[in-house]
């Protein structure tokens, strides 16, 4: 092989270590409920690599998730208040018994 050849191939490889990490972070992001948007963020050197990385993203995406829900709830559920007038008496005519 020329030296062209194993650049290309070398290349090639490359290429396809990336895809297949990019894979692989892609399916823990699914299982995980994280959008599949963050793989190519995410994929590492090699497996552990892409493991290490998606696992603490996950953490970090699903804590960041529940502080802002948090944020945003009350924080004491609302009071029931008792009605300020009694109910006014029906008018018209009314049913004899």
């Amino acid at each position: 092989m020329t030296q062209e050849e194993l650049q290309e191939l070398e290349t090639l490889r490359e290429e396809k270590r990336a895809r297949l990490q990019r894979e692989r972070a892609e399916a823990v992001l699914k299982e995980s409920g994280v959008p599949a948007d963050f793989a190519p963020l995410l994929a590492g050197a090699d497996d552990e690599d892409t493991d290490r990385r998606t696992g603490v993203f996950c953490a970090a995406y699903q804590k960041a998730i529940t502080d802002g829900v948090r944020e945003r709830l009350p924080q004491q559920p609302p009071q029931m208040t008792p009605p300020s007038a009694p109910p006014r008496p029906r008018r018209g005519v009314q049913r004899l018994r």
